[in-house]
């Protein structure tokens, strides 16, 4: 069976060639010099067309990762309905972590994170009250946390999807970890829905054309 996947990517690259010289004959004036299709391709598609590559090429990748993937520690706990999940706890400073699944390396390329977004609802009595991603190395064995590209502490009572920027880019030896950290000094509980991550391939070029 074909792959339909990379019949579609030429069907792209089919209209893009056509639109641009289509474009190229209807701006040329009349009476003006197209010259040869070697001509035409060299000097007036060549470099369009490979920036229309590049532009596709480096479209961000978005990751999108259920609420069941959450993980309790300590005495709290997370509990999963159809679409949302529950997470709950004994007092202040209850940690939740979330191991962001993505590859270190897409397609030959290193892979950058720019952001990480959250959905939750924190508008009943519990506070969000922090955010982290640790970012961590595993050269010669397990490791700690190095740097932590995200880290807001701001106290939230809110329903919302955040997004929280970064610009971190993978080496094979990392692990991400996306960590928040709620109060339930009050009591209650609070919801999650997905987490989706925002990845981009670094270095993606076109390669050069005849």
């Amino acid at each position: 069976m074909a792959d339909r996947s990379v019949s579609a990517r030429w069907r792209a690259l089919s209209l893009i060639l056509i639109g641009l010289v289509a474009g190229t004959l209807l701006l040329t004036p009349a009476g003006a010099h197209i010259g040869t299709p070697s001509h035409l391709w060299k000097k007036h598609l060549k470099a369009k067309v490979t920036a229309q590559i590049n532009k596709h090429l480096n479209k961000p990748t978005l990751i999108s990762v259920p609420c069941g993937a959450w993980i309790a520690t300590g005495s709290s706990n997370v509990s999963q309905t159809t679409n949302v999940c529950n997470v709950g706890g004994a007092g202040d400073d209850q940690f939740f972590q979330l191991p962001v699944p993505i590859p270190a390396a897409h397609q030959g390329n290193a892979v950058k994170v720019t952001g990480i977004e959250f959905c939750y609802n924190a508008s009943r009595t519990p506070v969000l009250d922090a955010v982290f991603a640790g970012l961590t190395t595993n050269a010669d064995g397990p490791g700690s946390p190095a740097t932590f590209p995200v880290w807001d502490e701001t106290d939230r009572n809110d329903r919302a999807c955040r997004l929280h920027a970064m610009d971190t880019t993978l080496t094979p030896d990392d692990v991400l970890l996306f960590v928040i950290r709620v109060d339930f000094g009050g009591g209650g509980s609070m919801d999650i829905g997905r987490t989706t991550i925002r990845i981009e391939r670094t270095g993606s070029t076109a390669p050069p054309l005849s």
